[in-house]
């Protein structure tokens, strides 16, 4: 195609449009008011339990565990590559109708989303390596080899070997690369990328519920008290999630494997619920932090004397509001002798000295005790 039928090509419409629709190449209909603005908050959730994570690792804990560095490289690919690439998707803007867009817009959509298919797959590779090693290191004892170690182990080796390979396969899927997102390229030849990413995201889905359920026999016979069922089961709640978002990225992959046509609004599509699973990744991988990190800044002298001061302040308002500036108490004998009682308080100070006394010190100890817990019933009777 020589240069002037290329520059005409780029101002013809990308796709002809449904029958009775009018396609509005100005203004078009996106989903650009909305998933920008999730994309931003689950950028910052993700972030901020990324930080938390890293913060109980360095200050609290004094240490950084080889999944941690898993965990680093994950984030640093999705800041510096997914993120990037995410935005420039949302401004395209995102959820275009294939048949509302010039094919200028429409090479530049497709060339924007081939950058997120391997920043993905290298994400994937990270983040599950991450989770699925806490697995082996929290709920299996020192040198036991259960089935929650081998299980884990194996779709450690296993989700390797398949994001590995659909990274480059997303990267080869054209050669020359330029032809997946310019069809005016002439020669070389391309798979069918979209067989390849349907095929992709289902065995993603397959992982996500592996590892969701792989330590639920394990933690079901753990004798753990409430608040730490409570954490599990959020734990376990952004699992489901997870499974949900990668459940919905194969349906609208199974409608476009159907219709062939319409690229850009599905992918754009696939992308947010991809977005969405990524975030449930870096949770499930950080959360447990979260605690650690409260607990240990309640233990602070200023964050007590903050608390001290809140609760004072409370404590005034409360008591100009109370009519009786006394209590009275009767004695067993009757109503006939009463005698004001004082009743000795301890000051907000006093109270959070002695919590900080006799509260955990961090979450860290959870750890310990499952790991007890399981050596003692391993031990013969």
């Amino acid at each position: 195609m020589s240069p002037e039928e290329k520059a005409t090509w780029l101002t013809q419409p990308a796709m002809p449009a449904p029958s009775g629709v009018e396609p509005n190449f100005e203004h078009p209909k996106s989903s650009f008011s909305y998933a920008f603005p999730m994309y931003l908050l689950v950028f910052i959730i993700s972030n901020t339990c990324f930080g938390m994570k890293m913060f109980a690792q360095i200050r609290i804990f004094k240490q950084i565990r080889f999944e941690d560095w898993m965990l680093l490289i994950g984030w640093l690919v999705y800041a510096s590559a997914f993120f990037p690439f995410g935005t420039m998707a949302c401004f395209l803007p995102v959820g275009v109708h294939q048949w509302e867009m010039l094919n200028e817009r429409y090479v530049r959509n497709l060339f924007v989303y081939s950058l997120t298919f391997p920043a993905y797959g290298i994400i994937m590779i990270f983040v599950k390596t991450n989770i699925l090693l806490q697995y082996a290191r929290l709920f299996v004892p020192n040198g036991l080899r259960t089935f929650t170690w081998w299980g884990s182990m194996a779709l450690i080796g296993l989700n390797v070997l398949f994001y590995t390979g659909y990274t480059f396969s997303t990267i080869l899927m054209c050669i020359p690369r330029k032809k997946f997102w310019d069809p005016t390229v002439e020669g070389g030849q391309c798979l069918d990328w979209a067989v390849l990413l349907a095929t992709g995201n289902s065995i993603t889905l397959v992982s996500d519920i592996l590892i969701l359920l792989l330590p639920q026999r394990v933690i079901f016979k753990l004798q753990l008290t409430r608040s730490r069922r409570l954490g599990l089961s959020a734990l376990f709640i952004i699992g489901l999630f997870a499974c949900l978002s990668s459940t919905i990225r194969v349906y609208y992959h199974i409608k476009f494997l159907e219709v062939r046509t319409d690229n850009t609004y599905f992918l754009g599509k696939i992308a947010f619920w991809a977005t969405c699973q990524l975030t449930s990744g870096f949770l499930v991988a950080c959360l447990p932090a979260v605690p650690v990190v409260a607990n240990h800044i309640k233990q602070k002298d200023w964050a007590i004397r903050m608390a001290s001061s809140v609760r004072s302040i409370l404590h005034v308002s409360q008591k100009s509001n109370d009519s009786e500036p006394t209590n009275n108490a009767t004695t067993i004998g009757g109503n006939k002798h009463k005698h004001n009682v004082r009743v000795k308080q301890a000051t907000d100070l006093e109270f959070e000295e002695l919590v900080r006394k006799t509260e955990l010190s961090s979450l860290a100890s959870v750890s310990r005790n499952e790991m007890d817990w399981e050596q003692r019933r391993h031990e013969p009777v």
